[in-house]
């Protein structure tokens, strides 16, 4: 009985879902949802073999889609790239698509969004381990509109032969997460802080590769870079540190150039997470908060004001190992830079 029950529950809410999103223009497909819907039919069922038959029969019905996004919890891979080539046969004007986490996916599903989505602006990719730079690079050829690229994980992907390929063919690009690209060096940042003037997120966290060159490129070629994570990026040194501070100088004499620019704009360097970096000197996280003064007397919570959040909580331990400067940092940083300090002991 409970079990006819759960079968027509599920029924007249799949009968629901499919009325309500005929009227509308974005699908969240939601993995979680489904997972738990499903296993009310027994513990045979295989969740991710439905969510591609989803895929393969509804979608199709839906030729006007821009936003189109895929959640999951859990490791079990969620689509193949079967479903990816029907999304892209069908969805010729999406500009959003979420596919993160998705092992299964490979080279031929960079193919087919590149063939079949030339309008993306928006493509999430990160944790898909399988896919190759060649893909990357293919893809960067034909979908020239994007602005947002997450690559986290992505580490046979991101290489710098991609990176240069996204810097040459994707000149609107303003964010990329090269989290855990382990593969990424000075080469594919530096080509991507020339061909993408408008970059201002990039996130390098664990890129062992990467030098003092990559951030001195972005500092001096990226005018509206407002959150950079180096985080275990050790192998960067004071002088990135010197250059981010005298870019805000040198990108704001030419902003203020511009007719039009907002008050955002023109405050330069917002978050900025240097936890690992371990050769780093108290004058140069000194010459970065100077480079920002407001953020001495902002609070954290503040909605209406720019906040630099620097986080160097490893900093401490590293500098105190080799000198006496951290009580130091600490005592400085906590009389002038308060909002700048609510991680340092976590």
């Amino acid at each position: 009985m409970r079990s006819a029950q759960n079968k027509y529950f599920f029924s007249t809410l799949c009968c629901a879902v499919i009325l309500y999103i005929h009227h509308i223009s974005c699908i969240i497909v939601s993995y979680y949802v489904v997972s738990v819907a499903f296993m009310n039919f027994g513990p045979h069922v295989r969740c991710t073999n439905n969510m591609n038959n989803l895929v393969l029969s509804i979608v199709p019905k839906f030729t006007n889609l821009r936003v189109l996004t895929f959640r999951k919890k859990g490791e079990q891979p969620l689509l193949d790239d079967k479903s990816v080539e029907t999304i892209t046969n069908n969805c010729h004007d999406l500009e959003d698509l979420g596919l993160s986490m998705n092992s299964r996916l490979g080279d031929r599903s960079l193919y087919a969004l590149a063939r079949g989505c030339p309008n993306l602006t928006n493509l999430n990719i990160s944790c898909c381990s399988a896919f190759s730079d060649h893909g990357l690079d293919f893809l960067s050829r034909y979908c020239r509109k994007l602005k947002i690229l997450n690559l986290f994980g992505c580490y046979k992907a991101a290489t710098n032969k991609a990176l240069k390929a996204i810097g040459d063919n994707c000149r609107q690009l303003e964010s990329i997460n090269l989290g855990r690209c382990y593969e990424v060096g000075d080469a594919g940042v530096k080509n991507l802080a020339y061909g993408c003037p408008h970059l201002n997120v990039i996130d390098l966290s664990e890129c062992f590769f990467i030098t003092d060159e990559s951030v001195i490129a972005l500092a001096n070629n990226c005018l509206y870079l407002r959150s950079l994570n180096l985080y275990y990026c050790v192998r960067i040194t004071d002088r990135p540190m010197y250059a981010l501070a005298h870019s805000r100088v040198k990108n704001k004499d030419e902003i203020l150039w511009k007719s039009v620019k907002t008050q955002y704009e023109e405050e330069g360097l917002m978050n900025l997470n240097i936890s690992q970096c371990k050769d780093l000197t108290l004058p140069a996280v000194h010459a970065i908060c100077d480079s920002f003064p407001r953020t001495s007397y902002v609070p954290r919570y503040s909605q209406h004001a720019w906040l630099l959040e620097v986080n160097i909580s490893p900093l401490r331990m590293c500098l105190s190992t080799a000198s006496c400067h951290s009580p130091r940092l600490v005592r400085w940083m906590g009389s002038r830079y308060k909002s700048c300090v609510y991680s340092w002991f976590t």
